[in-house]
């Protein structure tokens, strides 16, 4: 059985709370429960929110994050059998 990464431990998290995390709240969950230091979840979170899978708000100097929605908006293009080219917008779940 293989072992989430600490990135898809700390998104899974994020998603199962309600609003805003504490980004000082989620390193010492890391740092108290595996290896992982402080630095090294604070960096993950980063890299999730620059992934656009995390959302960051910054409140006096310290980040709060939340998982950013589920889906996302998808454009494709199909040519009709009148020979008109027709823009289709869908919203699907990622």
């Amino acid at each position: 059985m293989t072992e989430l990464s600490l990135k898809d431990r700390i998104l899974k998290y994020i998603r199962n709370q309600a609003g805003f995390v504490a980004s000082g709240d989620v390193q010492r969950l890391v740092t108290e429960k595996t290896s992982y230091t402080a630095q090294n979840a604070g960096r993950r979170m980063r890299e999730l929110a620059e992934d656009g899978l995390l959302e960051v708000e910054y409140r006096k100097g310290h980040a709060f994050y939340r998982a950013t929605s589920h889906q996302k908006t998808v454009r494709r293009y199909e040519l009709g059998d009148d020979g008109v080219m027709r823009e289709i917008v869908e919203t699907v779940t990622a």
